[in-house]
């Protein structure tokens, strides 16, 4: 008897603690202290007010961005954002960074353990469903949420990544072993992306993340926001975000091309597009039709084989003729399983160039028009801050020039590669070929005050030449830091983007030449301009002309000169945009056989009457600058 009577009162007793102890527990929005490596950690909660200990609750973690604390991100989730409307049933704990806030969540080493200290909080002191842990991460914090997750994937459900700051594709794309991203680790886990395509310095990088997630099987979702720069949205922009992490897997059938995929350049025809595709949804897959382009010319086809939920497979489809110079592929699935596919797909690959034969030289380029030039072709790492561009600020003549960058002060891009390519080129058609170009470029140097050590941090230049369409490349020029340099002193201790670039006067322009004697019988040359990243460096290159010793073309002009008509008999007549001065015509072997002298007008009417049926050379002499075209006499 005495015995029931104390089990019961010591069962009321606890349970009246318990009471007692619910009715403690705070809700709502609240800070709180923890010990954390020998400092004291700010904890940002949210804990709905409707609390009840009787009922388990989803948990979310929240890592904020780059130079954010946590008061501030636990308030725009919750009252700018309304997160704890959308996601129901769910306590929201948010550590902050410490004091090192331009840094991530692994910097100092350790520092991601803030994680496992706020479960470890929000278990001790409400009701946590410990199946049901959902880590997110904006920013850098999106970055240190992946990281963190495929060290400890049994700890969550699943991972909410908006904007996650991947600091380069090399960052995005880089093996665990080397210090990078373990994909193989957490592929269990669904993961839900959100990034706005404003936000162009991430593209790429998002872009390489959620492609190395396909390869791997992930059962994952991005979202890409139309207007949204580097932020959060609102869940008008997050379709069926509220349910994803407890049924990733839509019902139905659909597949979805992730990536169309093209060389940057080709001699062959037909071209095999090759596509990057996977099952969206529950049902397993055992036929695709996808309907492909190139430029205007549809073709189809039927893939067969088994594709499980979220499984990827790349298909190489059967090829189409390109036409010669450059070209557009795109690539949708339009039916899976023989069912009309639900979702919008279609994928363009990059722009690509079909060289057939080489053209006649002289050509010069000046990056006056559309980008790339006609001919020309871009394989670029993906970083868009490091990439070839054309210049419209810096220029030796004319209104541009090609220009690339790179600095310590972005992403770690260190002996990634940007490549542009020349048309192909027939070196037999004139003799003693060069190449020649204008040139500037710095390089950045840190001094122990600003970097704690003296650094120097010099891009690379190198051109390349290949005479079987591409198959191999043999070195012709490679210069970096002080011996590429055009600048008496290097870029010094630039802290901001601005302050990394150069802005070269006329004097810190140098001209370049490059013989291409040892590949004069080529007539299907190509050659690469490659940039190799060591972290600092501004180049721009103008006039790249493709000549010989005897005629060398000093200028590209902003207004191309007219030749006609071309074939000639007797006459031809010169338009250009500027005065004409003289006109200077050679032979197909660099002799001069005639000048004709201008008359301070834009218009000027040659007379070759006496010159024998051939090819001939045109230098077009003027106010701006000098042209040189090919003129035909065939009679």
């Amino acid at each position: 008897m005495m015995k029931s009577i104390l089990t019961k009162l010591t069962t009321l007793g606890l349970a009246l603690f318990l009471s007692q102890a619910v009715a403690a527990q705070t809700t709502g929005s609240f800070d709180t202290d923890v010990s954390f490596m020998s400092q004291t950690r700010k904890l940002s909660v949210y804990v709905p007010t409707t609390y009840n200990a009787a009922t388990s609750y989803r948990l979310m973690i929240c890592l904020h961005g780059l130079g954010d604390n946590s008061i501030d991100y636990r308030n725009a989730l919750i009252n700018s954002l309304k997160w704890n409307t959308n996601f129901t049933n769910t306590i929201f704990v948010c550590p902050d960074g410490g004091s090192d806030r331009n840094k991530d969540f692994y910097m100092p080493a350790g520092d991601e353990g803030i994680v496992q200290e706020a479960i470890n909080y929000a278990k001790a002191n409400y009701n946590i469903d410990a199946s049901n842990i959902i880590l997110q991460g904006f920013s850098l914090g999106g970055r240190s949420a992946f990281k963190y997750a495929s060290t400890h994937p049994t700890d969550f459900k699943g991972l909410l990544l908006n904007t996650p700051a991947f600091q380069g594709v090399k960052d995005a794309i880089k093996p665990a072993p080397a210090g990078g991203l373990d994909y193989s680790a957490a592929k269990q886990l669904p993961v839900y992306i959100t990034h706005g395509d404003q936000d162009i310095i991430y593209t790429s990088p998002i872009d390489s993340f959620y492609k190395n997630l396909v390869l791997n099987d992930y059962k994952t979702k991005l979202v890409r926001i139309t207007g949204m720069a580097h932020n959060i949205p609102g869940f008008t922009n997050t379709p069926g975000l509220d349910t994803y992490f407890d049924s990733p897997i839509p019902t139905g059938t659909s597949a979805e091309v992730v990536e169309a995929m093209t060389d940057p350049y080709t001699c062959q025809s037909p071209v095999s597009p090759v596509v990057l595709v996977r099952n969206t949804a529950a049902t397993p897959i055992t036929s695709l039709n996808f309907q492909y382009k190139i430029n205007s010319t549809t073709s189809t086809h039927q893939w067969t084989g088994t594709l499980a939920p979220y499984q990827h497979a790349i298909v190489t489809l059967p090829g189409i003729a390109p036409n010669t110079g450059s070209n557009t592929m795109e690539a949708a699935i339009t039916f899976v399983n023989g069912v009309s596919n639900p979702i919008a797909n279609a994928k363009p690959a990059n722009d690509f160039v079909k060289h057939t034969t080489g053209a006649m030289l002289p050509i010069t380029e000046g990056f006056e028009g559309t980008f790339p030039p006609a001919g020309w072709s871009l394989k670029p790492s993906g970083d868009i801050i490091s990439a070839w561009v054309d210049d419209e600020e810096t220029q030796k003549t004319g209104k541009k020039s090609l220009n690339a960058f790179n600095t310590i002060i972005l992403f770690d891009n260190a002996t990634m590669k940007e490549e542009i390519y020349s048309p192909m080129l027939d070196l037999s058609s004139i003799p003693d070929p060069l190449i020649s170009f204008d040139l500037a470029f710095n390089y950045h140097k840190y001094t122990k005050p600003v970097w704690g050590i003296d650094s120097t941090f010099a891009d690379t230049l190198e051109v390349l030449i290949s005479t079987d369409c591409g198959d191999h490349y043999t070195s012709l020029y490679k210069k970096g830091g002080a011996d590429l340099a055009t600048f008496p002193t290097p870029i010094t201790d630039p802290t901001s983007i601005p302050a990394s670039y150069t802005v070269p006067k006329d004097e810190n322009w140098r001209g370049e030449r490059i013989s291409l004697s040892s590949y004069a019988q080529s007539k299907n040359a190509i050659v690469m301009f490659r940039y190799i990243s060591a972290l600092g460096g501004c180049i721009n290159i103008d006039n790249i002309s493709f000549t010989n010793k005897a005629l060398k073309v000093d200028n590209v002009i902003i207004d191309k000169p007219r030749l006609y008509p071309n074939p000639a008999t007797s006459i031809v007549n010169v338009s250009a945009g500027s005065s004409i001065t003289s006109v200077v015509v050679t032979d197909i072997t660099g002799k001069k056989v005639m000048v004709a002298e201008g008359n301070n007008s834009n218009e000027l009417s040659v007379n070759t009457s006496s010159l024998n049926d051939g090819l001939y050379l045109f230098q077009i002499n003027m106010a701006q600058g000098s042209q040189v075209e090919k003129v035909m006499i065939k009679r």
